[in-house]
């Protein structure tokens, strides 16, 4: 089956590392499926993988709410690959952090991936072939004060990813996660003091760029990754090393 004729959710695909895993996913052939939040968000990435050729559609849901989920997954309709890219990382010591934010962290990072798994991945078993992708960080990994929220839902998807990874394997199903380092996004281009402080911390002597992230999540939803399974990619130029 050619990647031409199967289909990728993204979803948070409108910007920085989902808008260019978006325009990855377009260029090896596959259709994309691209989640926003609002639809006048992906305007601009569905003209960006439209004028190269690609094929691409907007989906739009609030992924706080299940309802809207269940029903992303009802319009996605034949999903091959599902890229769970979408959270919310809230700054904020641990002390402040209420339960009412703590939830929609988990909502948003864990939640929302589990109802979409638990809909598209009996599609991908009927096919004999399904690529999951999630969404870590070596933040997360490694823990940082005022991110504890993100980062035990991201911890929670590791246990999620392994789980799936075994369970669904022998049905031609892989699911990995990509767990990004210090990486140039849009708001780094008004205000570089996040990438000054953090300079130095990459083995490599710089931040990535969200192509690179997108290159290594073309790798994982191809044929020729049919043998990886149940990995934490690190693609962070050194910045963790395990």
């Amino acid at each position: 089956m050619s990647a031409a004729r199967r289909r990728a959710l993204v979803t948070g695909g409108t910007r920085n590392i989902g808008r260019a895993i978006a325009r990855q996913l377009a260029g090896q052939g596959f259709e994309v499926l691209l989640h926003a939040r609002k639809p006048e968000q992906a305007e601009e990435a569905l003209s960006e993988i439209r004028s190269l050729g690609g094929a691409a559609t907007c989906l739009v849901a609030d992924l706080a709410d299940a309802t809207q989920v269940r029903a992303l997954a009802d319009e996605a309709g034949q999903v091959d690959v599902l890229v769970n890219n979408a959270s919310i990382r809230p700054h904020r010591p641990f002390l402040e952090v209420d339960l009412k934010e703590w939830r929609e962290v988990f909502t948003v990072g864990v939640e929302a991936p589990f109802l979409l798994c638990q809909a598209l991945l009996p599609g991908m078993q009927a096919r004999s072939w399904g690529r999951v992708v999630n969404f870590l960080g070596v933040r997360a990994q490694l823990g940082a004060a005022g991110r504890s929220s993100s980062a035990s839902a991201k911890h929670a998807l590791v246990g999620l990813t392994r789980s799936l990874a075994r369970e669904f394997g022998e049905s031609g199903i892989t699911v990995n996660a990509v767990s990004p380092g210090t990486i140039v996004t849009d708001r780094d281009q008004a205000d570089d003091t996040r990438l000054r402080a953090r300079h130095g911390v990459s083995a490599v002597g710089r931040a990535g760029t969200a192509a690179e992230v997108a290159h290594a999540v073309g790798f994982l939803v191809s044929d020729e990754a049919a043998f990886v399974t149940g990995q934490i990619l690190g693609v962070n130029g050194g910045e963790l090393m395990a």
